[in-house]
């Protein structure tokens, strides 16, 4: 259970800063322009031995536009470094598209009911969490949360504390706000409910203060109605 008091760490985590750009990959060049050589050299260099360019080559494969770049991408998903993991999620949302965009969810994200024990392995998937919060298309950002809000719930200190540093930086998000306000007034679990009352508390007064004093008012689960409270204490520090 997630604890109230303490719940959104004073730091941040050391390691998700390392790649915690929230901005996706510029938007993809022309077919033409990238070039067939230039997509297979950027195919190629995504089983390069160096984990550096592996990383370089997700932001080329975007900038390619090909369908198969999102396929090389797919394929990369289990890529043994946690970093390149990251940034194959980064480079799925950046295409913007259903295929991509379900990949980084339900393939990348989701742990299908795996044990997650290692920390880089979480950390990818709450970088890529984050980026599914700045597609323009939102019906993949609520799952997203979904996910990440479980992963909330872990024993590990380390873990827990890697998952409160990714939910923390959902208020630099373009779909994170009016997600958490969505969960908070409409998920049926108590439970989703509470950490949303308490991540919106890291927005400031003027998005989240009235809808707040509306859940800590009126919401039917006192866990809940007390989470909001604290939340606008917060703010009012």
């Amino acid at each position: 259970m997630l604890s109230l008091t303490g719940a959104v760490p004073n730091g941040q985590d050391s390691s998700l800063n390392q790649m915690r750009s929230l901005q996706l990959y510029p938007k993809c060049r022309s077919a033409a322009a990238a070039g067939e050589d230039r997509l297979a050299i950027a195919i190629k260099a995504l089983k390069d031995a160096d984990p550096a360019k592996r990383i370089k080559a997700t932001e080329l494969l975007v900038e390619s536009c090909h369908e198969s770049a999102i396929d090389a991408l797919i394929d990369a998903i289990s890529d043994p470094d946690w970093r390149v993991r990251a940034a194959v999620g980064r480079a799925l949302c950046s295409f913007q598209i259903s295929r991509a965009s379900n990949a980084a969810l339900n393939a990348l994200v989701n742990p299908n009911d795996r044990k997650i024990t290692d920390a880089g392995d979480l950390r990818a998937r709450c970088l890529t969490i984050l980026a599914i919060n700045q597609l323009r298309d939102v019906r993949y950002s609520r799952k997203a949360i979904g996910f990440l809000f479980t992963f909330l719930d872990f024993e590990d200190p380390e873990m827990r504390r890697i998952a409160e540093a990714a939910a923390g930086e959902l208020k630099n998000t373009r779909n994170g706000f009016h997600e958490l306000v969505s969960i908070v007034r409409q998920h049926n679990f108590p439970d989703f409910r509470r950490k949303a009352a308490i991540y919106l508390g890291t927005f400031s007064k003027e998005q989240a203060a009235e809808v707040l004093a509306e859940v800590a008012a009126a919401d039917r689960d006192e866990s809940v109605r007390q989470a909001a409270l604290v939340a606008l204490s917060r703010m009012n520090q």
